[in-house]
């Protein structure tokens, strides 16, 4: 773990993200000295939206501020832009009135907290049916913005290859041909919406 915060609804978000809603966390000074300054990381996110793989969409979350690091939001997706992020939480235990800790996230994508702001309830049906699209907010989109930001890919055993849909796929896909290879070619990932 190198960066740790609360998890649930209110704390931990991977799909429009990572962040710590809130902006509470504690980190390593090794993993925060990596990071772009949060002073930088709205201009970078720009250039990440702008230069997207032309078939990239962000359907998923309204694409605004907060889902774009824009304005004071730079301040909360700071924290969780680096490849190398290795979320842990604390949570509140209600079987023991207590705490407890654990490496995030605690589920998978298609279970899990999708957290506040999701606007397209119908998009979220076709992920819960293998429906799924080179999507700002998952795997491509999290590949797009590291190899922006940081021209780096999540490590092998990132979180975040186990967590998103198809993330075992793009991560083969993405050690063999690279990022904007592995992201131009529409017929990278195979995905059958069902009607």
């Amino acid at each position: 773990c190198n960066a740790c915060g609360l998890m649930g609804y209110h704390g931990f978000q991977a799909t429009w993200g990572p962040l710590y809603l809130g902006n509470m966390w504690s980190a390593k000074c090794g993993y925060v000295k990596k990071l772009v300054s949060p002073q930088e990381l709205a201009a970078v996110y720009k250039e990440a939206d702008r230069t997207k793989p032309a078939n990239m969409t962000a359907q998923l979350y309204r694409f605004g501020r907060f889902s774009n690091a824009q304005e004071r939001f730079a301040a909360e997706h700071f924290i969780g832009t680096h490849p190398d992020l290795m979320p842990c939480g604390v949570a509140v235990d209600k079987t023991s009135n207590g705490t407890r800790w654990s490496m995030l996230p605690l589920d998978t994508f298609a279970s899990g907290n999708m957290g506040p702001y999701s606007h397209n309830f119908k998009y979220k049906k076709e992920f819960a049916k293998s429906c799924h699209h080179l999507e700002w907010f998952l795997m491509p989109g999290y590949l797009w913005r590291t190899h922006v930001v940081y021209g780096q890919t999540p490590p092998d055993d990132s979180w975040a290859w186990d967590y998103f849909p198809d993330g075992q796929a793009w991560k083969a896909r993405v050690r063999e041909q690279g990022v904007i290879k592995a992201l131009q070619n529409e017929t990278s990932i195979k995905s059958h919406c069902q009607k």
